[in-house]
């Protein structure tokens, strides 16, 4: 992807989990931290076009540019909009992303559904001794 980059640091990681999704389906480049030391990590290593965080973060010395404030209770009606106010948002094609790869599978996740182990009316396994 191309064009701005974001970078969402929100401790609610309900609050983090919708603006992710949602930034990201603007076509944006879109990183996530959810403490103060990843943001100040991510801060240290790269620049970011828009940073949109939830007050109890701090910045120091580094503070970005473009800043949108979130509370926790927020419902991200208007996001786009706030984020159109504050950079550029290019004109995003879905279409235009093409095929892409089938995700690999999770490694904690096997590759056929889990067995269900029947319990007789008393919570012991039904087939154990």
């Amino acid at each position: 992807m191309t064009g701005p980059k974001l970078l969402i640091a929100c401790v609610d990681s309900e609050l983090r989990n919708r603006c992710f999704d949602e930034a990201a389906a603007l076509g944006l480049r879109v990183d996530a931290v959810g403490n103060q030391k990843g943001l100040t990590k991510r801060l240290s290593k790269d620049s970011y076009d828009l940073v949109i965080h939830q007050g109890a973060l701090e910045f120091g010395d580094t503070v970005p540019e473009n800043l949108l404030e979130l509370q926790a209770d927020d419902d991200l009606k208007g996001f786009k909009e706030k984020i159109e106010s504050l950079i550029e948002v290019p004109e995003f094609d879905p279409e235009s992303v093409g095929d892409l790869p089938s995700a690999s599978s999770l490694p904690w996740k096997p590759n056929e559904p889990a067995r269900k182990r029947l319990r007789d009316g008393d919570g012991h396994n039904a087939d154990a001794p």
